[in-house]
């Protein structure tokens, strides 16, 4: 299993800085503030290997997703 990092991205709602936690080798995750259904084809499902989406929630409460490699 993957060691987790901690890591900030920036709320795409509000601009807060948010503490993340993703797998030690991610890339730069892309953060929206809606899914992406052309991202949730390549990062969701059977064949997306390691590639991933996840959804968090800034300090404000704004909800968004991350799409990230690792």
């Amino acid at each position: 299993m993957e060691q987790l990092t901690r890591g900030m991205v920036t709320c795409p709602v509000c601009g807060a800085t948010t503490v993340v936690g993703l797998p030690r080798s991610t890339t730069d995750p892309v953060i929206s503030a809606s899914p992406s259904p052309e991202l949730d084809d390549a990062y969701t499902g059977e064949n997306a290997g390691r590639r991933k989406r996840r959804q968090s929630c800034c300090p404000n409460g704004h909800g968004f997703y991350m799409y990230f490699e690792f």
